[in-house]
């Protein structure tokens, strides 16, 4: 009688012949998903170089173009801070939904109370009456006006908890257009941000058409709409913002806003800038413009511009049909007056390089004043305050007596040294000790500070303490809103309003406090002129500096276990080996 086959048998050699099938297969699977993935992403290219219109060719790209906003979007710092600053109680305006906490010191006890649907206040014990529109100042005393008759002693206050949400409508050049919750202290970049977004459905229409466009590519981010519901409009210019910071660029939103982001005028509402300037290029064009504006846009004159020589082409429109072109010449060594010269849509701004033995004696002027750059200089230098008169003076922010002059050891070296920019603007968290040591070794020798006094020189008039300037010289206006910055693990990153009596622990309270994988024991204080990285017992904290909390380092045991294990192995075979020879 034959015997059977063992079933486990069975089942073991069809284990082990379907493992030699998965093993002679799985190289040639696993080159051909590598030839589809090559294959998809050379499509893909293929793809972003023949999305762009030919008409935005040369364009600047718009702040919400997708490409921009999948590279560095949030570097850009679009999205502010949950809260940028202190509310202010003159200006913001209560509505429905805002939370206020009423306290009454003679009751001993608060009403936490929020404003209704229709715009009323209710207190308990005192009533109700309308607050929607008021300024919360003005809120303020009116509680305390109708509290006072029956709370006769004691302190009435009132404090604004958190504030409402309501809905606005986001219209136009957008990847997501409709209706979207915002609060009083969003601004509008922080909403185009959120609408655009690429969709799932829109992501696959990109990558299946090779000629599709995303919406917010071609949205304008100089000419934005607010249009309120009282029937007023304001326009919104993001990319001049990001360029000077100004937020009067980029407001607030308020209840009822419709955003509506117009497409970019490529053909007939672009400025194009060439020559001695950072950033040339073709930029859009906003009524208004004028040439310390697209100046600023192009992110200002090289260290070869010649300030007097600015040539404007302008195409202009005769009455009987013709077209002719004219040339406008600025010298901007004259002032202020040259810089308001007005620009207007289709020019072209040219400017020209200094002659060379110009363009090798140059200082340069950073922060608060109308005009920042590098400017020529004669070979026996200038006087500080010649070079701030050619600069157009000092904006209404700056914090005059806060001016420094720096005078690099190492004149030849560029006042805008890409190594320490790079180590400057990086994450801790990507700079290895070496790269730190190069760092602070650079920031003491790089510089040192000249002896100026720039409040008796500029608002005393004390010419006598009038300072010559030469080649590689650095001058600093700061600004006066004082702020310390506060980054890394702590639980709202951002800027911090300066305080003399203030200190390390403050600083940290006001951003939330140190996050739970904070490295309190290496936070450092990075200085704002030097770059100088110091721990907190060795400088006091001043204006600009950045406060950065590091994160733990991640620690992986297993390798140190196994780095250790083989250390201890070599070891013992070395001993053996020693051993047997002593024999």
């Amino acid at each position: 009688m034959p015997v059977p086959f063992p079933r486990f048998s069975l089942r073991c050699l069809t284990a082990l012949l379907v493992f030699l099938l998965l093993a002679v297969a799985f190289p040639f699977f696993a080159h051909a998903q590598r030839g589809i993935m090559e294959g998809v992403l050379r499509d893909g290219e293929r793809q972003n170089t023949r999305r762009t219109p030919t008409a935005t060719r040369g364009l600047t790209p718009s702040l919400f173009d997708p490409n921009v906003m999948q590279q560095d979007i949030a570097d850009l710092r679009l999205l502010t801070p949950p809260l940028e600053r202190p509310i202010d109680p003159d200006t913001y305006r209560l509505g429905p939904g805002d939370h206020l906490l009423i306290s009454m010191t003679e009751i001993g006890s608060g009403f936490a109370v929020t404003v209704t649907p229709e715009g009323l206040l209710a207190v308990p014990t005192v009533g109700e009456f309308p607050v929607a529109g008021l300024a919360l100042t003005a809120v303020k005393k009116l509680v305390e006006q109708r509290a006072r008759p029956k709370f006769h002693t004691g302190n009435i206050s009132t404090i604004l908890l958190y504030p409402r949400q309501f809905r606005i409508t986001v219209a136009g050049s957008v990847n997501n257009p409709g209706q979207i919750v915002a609060t009083p202290i969003d601004r509008v970049s922080d909403i185009l941000y959120l609408t655009n977004r690429i969709p799932e459905e829109m992501g696959r229409m990109a990558a299946s058409d090779s000629l599709f466009v995303f919406p917010s590519a071609r949205g304008s981010d100089r000419n934005i709409q607010i249009r309120r519901q009282d029937g007023s409009s304001v326009r919104v210019d993001l990319r001049r913002y990001l360029t000077s910071g100004r937020l009067e660029d980029n407001p607030p939103l308020t209840d009822g806003d419709v955003v509506f982001v117009p497409v970019r005028n490529a053909e007939n509402g672009t400025v194009a800038l060439s020559g001695a300037v950072n950033l040339p290029g073709i930029y859009e064009y906003a009524e208004g413009d004028n040439l310390r504006l697209l100046l600023d846009l192009a992110g200002g004159l090289s260290d070869v511009a010649d300030r007097s020589r600015v040539e404007i082409a302008r195409t202009v429109f005769r009455a009987d049909g013709t077209v002719v072109t004219e040339t406008i010449s600025v010298d901007l060594t004259q002032g202020q007056r040259a810089l308001d010269t007005p620009i207007q849509a289709r020019d072209r701004i040219f400017v020209r390089t200094a002659v060379a033995s110009r363009a090798r004696h140059v200082v340069t002027v950073k922060g608060e004043v109308r005009y920042p750059g590098v400017y020529p200089t004669p070979p026996d230098g200038v006087l500080l305050t010649r070079l701030i008169d050619l600069a157009g003076g000092f904006t209404e922010d700056a914090y005059i007596a806060g001016g420094k002059a720096l005078r690099p050891l190492d004149p030849g070296a560029s006042a805008n040294d890409p190594t320490m920019e790079k180590i400057a603007r990086l994450r801790m968290s990507r700079i290895d000790p070496q790269e730190i040591a190069d760092f602070e070794t650079q920031a003491v020798f790089r510089q040192q500070a000249l002896v100026a006094d720039f409040d008796r020189l500029f608002r005393s008039q004390d010419f006598s303490t009038d300072i010559r300037l030469q080649h590689g010289d650095i001058v600093v206006i700061p600004s006066r809103n004082e702020t310390v910055r506060v980054a890394g693990q702590v639980a709202s990153p951002g800027q911090i309003s300066f305080g003399p009596e203030k200190k390390l622990d403050d600083y940290i309270r006001e951003a939330g406090g140190l996050g739970k994988h904070a490295r309190r024991s290496h936070i450092r204080i990075i200085k704002a002129e030097t770059f100088d990285w110091m721990t907190p017992d060795r400088t006091s904290i001043e204006i600009g500096d950045m406060i950065w909390v590091p994160r733990n380092p991640r620690r992986d045991y297993y390798a140190i276990f196994k780095e250790t294990l083989s250390v201890t192995a070599t070891l013992t075979t070395l001993y053996l080996v020693l051993q047997q020879i002593a024999k």
